[in-house]
């Protein structure tokens, strides 16, 4: 952010509690990797409700713009939920919670005002769905000669990446890996995302599954000074090998 001489900025410091904290092994410890923004204070954001019968500590919503969550947030206990300070733009807005399909809001717009996309009478209520596991280790070979090697990469994060039928690519979940052994894990639905747009001053379009979509990902694992690497997985009812490695 760049303040000129003699100008005043007001700004949010933005820290971000669930992806700041890293298991440790199998030491019983945790390791704190602090993520932090830095935002302009805007009055914009986006604000909405979530059905209550959903596990909602195991909710998210998450403001996303090509595939990357810009700001996300969980609902509280009525079920509403408030992304503020939003640079102006048009979001993706997509819902996942345990044991529910995702469900995904095309169209959101944010600009001088918070953008209300629905009431407690139209609380958005995923439909159940079957949930399956992914878990890999994250690696990264070396070749010294003849001989070549592979270390675990302890700064890495694993994204979830779904690519819905006509647009857009959306993050249905990020894990930092483990801070010793590089693996990580995580559980995403196996049913069809639900897709809809929402228009100002109409409302959300009818949310319809996404057939095509359904259970297929893409697992991309990035870190400092890395080439990003990515593999497609199609889940099924076992666990699902998610093993990346990045190239010398």
């Amino acid at each position: 952010v760049d303040v000129a001489a003699g100008q005043a900025a007001d700004l949010v410091l933005d820290f971000d509690a669930c992806k700041s904290v890293v298991k440790a092994g199998n030491s019983g410890r945790y390791n704190l990797k602090p993520v932090v923004s830095v935002v302009p204070r805007v009055a914009s954001g986006v604000m909405g409700y979530v059905t209550t019968t959903l596990s909602l500590g195991s909710t998210t919503v998450a403001a996303q713009q090509n595939g990357a969550t810009v700001r996300s947030t969980v609902p509280d206990a009525a079920g509403k939920f408030n992304i503020p300070f939003l640079p102006a733009g048009t979001y993706t807005l997509v819902i996942t919670s345990d044991g529910r399909a995702t469900t995904v809001l095309t169209g959101v717009a944010a600009g001088t005002a918070t953008t209300v996309v629905n009431g407690t009478a139209t609380a958005f209520a995923p439909p159940v769905s079957s949930m399956a596991d992914v878990t890999g280790t994250v690696t990264a070979t070396s070749v010294s000669g003849s001989t070549t090697t592979s270390i675990a990469v302890i700064d890495a994060d694993v994204r979830a990446l779904q690519a819905l039928t006509g647009g857009p690519t959306i993050e249905v979940a990020m894990r930092a890996v483990d801070a010793t052994n590089g693996t990580y894990s995580m559980r995403l639905p196996l049913a069809a995302p639900l897709k809809g747009t929402f228009v100002a001053g109409t409302g959300t379009t009818a949310l319809t599954p996404d057939t095509a979509a359904a259970g297929k990902y893409t697992l991309r694992a990035q870190a400092p000074g890395r080439t990003a690497v990515e593999r497609s997985v199609t889940l099924g009812t076992s666990t699902t090998s998610g093993d990346l490695t990045f190239l010398p």
